[in-house]
């Protein structure tokens, strides 16, 4: 009885130190591959390590903040069988969100926006924590409340409307010539836009200087 107690108390302890040891090897795994300021708030083994000695994680595959590990377990250097473990992941930090409904081509003002802690790991997007990079834009999509706003879907203003008539320069055999023409595209300084010369009908395109006139290839 007394030998009978002696060897459970050793399995038990021996499968503490292997659980331990693949939560700390998951740990290291996800540091490396993702960062150090990752944290681990839920880890299921979904495989029995009877018999097995050491392991090796292949591969992880994430789904939102949910990842999931191939693990390989070995007994004396030799294969015993393929397991996975199943894991919540976190990265905390703080992040720009909608404070209310922000409408697609609304300018974003201050009292849209709000700072929060949140977990960010598995969403895709640029974030910022910082409301000054994101104030004056437009929205290119909606937000919904409470929604990290992703500087993909934000834009400032152009400097010039489609429609809008400007005056574009060009120089031929050294004289300048000038034409008004109507912009084709919503446009910002230093960008190539296209517009149609009003007196012709021709299209033309050129650098937006920042006086509104556009300048041709070769000005």
């Amino acid at each position: 009885m007394f030998v009978l107690l002696i060897f459970i108390i050793s399995t038990v302890i021996f499968a503490f130190d292997f659980e331990t040891a693949l939560k700390e090897a998951v740990q290291n795994y996800l540091v490396s591959h993702h960062g150090d300021s990752i944290t681990i708030t839920s880890f299921e083994i979904k495989f029995s390590f009877e018999n097995a000695d050491s392991f090796d994680i292949l591969s992880h595959f994430v789904s939102s903040d949910n990842v999931r590990f191939l693990v390989r377990l070995s007994k004396d250097g030799s294969f015993l069988r393929y397991g996975q473990i199943l894991a919540k992941v976190a990265v905390y930090r703080k992040v720009v969100v909608a404070k209310r409904i922000i409408k697609s081509g609304q300018i974003i003002r201050p009292e849209d926006l709000k700072i929060v802690e949140m977990n960010v790991f598995g969403k895709k997007g640029k974030f910022v924590e910082n409301i000054d990079e994101i104030v004056g834009k437009i929205s290119k999509k909606m937000f919904r409340e409470d929604e990290p706003i992703d500087l993909f879907y934000v834009q400032y203003p152009p400097d010039v409307k489609a429609g809008e008539v400007l005056m574009a320069v060009a120089e031929i055999g050294g004289v300048v010539v000038t034409a008004m023409v109507r912009v084709m595209q919503d446009a910002r300084f230093g960008e190539v836009v296209k517009a149609r010369n009003l007196s012709t009908g021709f299209l033309i395109q050129g650098i937006l200087g920042r006086d509104y006139k556009i300048y041709v290839s070769g000005s």
